[in-house]
């Protein structure tokens, strides 16, 4: 799941460089989400672990 985030952070900040401002925000946004749904299911994961 890390790689997958990275890999759509990078994609978003390469179209970025090609995009108007407003586009900019909207990738991102969308950078930001992908880099938070990754933390939080590592968050979980950790939690899960210490559970079991």
């Amino acid at each position: 799941m890390k790689y997958i985030c990275t890999v759509l952070a990078l994609l978003a900040l390469t179209g970025a460089a090609r995009a108007t401002p407003q586009d900019q925000a909207v990738l991102r946004h969308y950078a930001v989400m992908a880099h938070a749904m990754y933390t939080d299911s590592l968050t979980t994961a950790r939690a899960l672990g210490r559970c079991l």
